[in-house]
């Protein structure tokens, strides 16, 4: 018995010094089941003595609760473990099909695949562009005018899709 008491002590205390949010939870949850057990809800007060008078069928009946108690918390407990030990082998499996997820490993994938890529920003650049001509005069009157056509594009700063109104004509295809 004291070796099942100390093995859960070792296991509470890795637990603790591991993930001690998560004991706290799972101590408070035990202790709250244990004293819900243990003692009764005032509407069921006067059943407590059960089927024994006196002051001896309450001591017995409240030991029967306390052991009932205990029970239930070893019993909640050894499914806690059950689960733990569950898992344990999931990732064990996990581990031993596709290798241990480790710096090593990362340093690996990186001499063959090069280093961690960064996506830029998807955007475009929206604008159209406007043709003019423009005749330049010569200084000497024989010579005929260059007409040159230069195009420049004018960028569109604003969102067309939110300062716009736009309209949709939906037709049907006879595909």
């Amino acid at each position: 018995m004291l070796d099942f008491v100390g093995r859960t002590a070792n296991l509470a205390g890795e637990l603790l010094s591991r993930e001690p949010l998560l004991a706290l939870v799972l101590g408070a949850a035990l202790a709250t089941l244990f004293l819900t057990t243990v003692a009764p809800p005032p509407s069921r007060l006067a059943d407590t003595m059960g089927p024994f008078p006196g002051v001896g069928g309450a001591l017995l009946t409240g030991l029967r609760r306390i052991l009932w108690a205990l029970l239930l918390v070893v019993l909640v407990g050894a499914g806690l473990r059950a689960m733990q030990i569950g898992l344990a082998q999931v990732e064990q499996s996990f581990r031993h099909r596709y290798g241990r997820v480790t710096q090593a490993n990362l340093a690996a994938v990186e001499t063959i695949w090069g280093d961690e890529q960064a996506q830029p920003e998807l955007g475009v650049a929206l604008g159209y562009d406007v043709q003019t001509t423009q005749r330049l005069e010569s200084e000497d009157p024989t010579r005929p005018a260059l007409i040159r056509k230069i195009t420049k594009h004018i960028e569109i700063t604003d969102d067309p899709f939110l300062s716009c109104r736009h309209t949709f004509i939906f037709r049907r295809s006879l595909r």
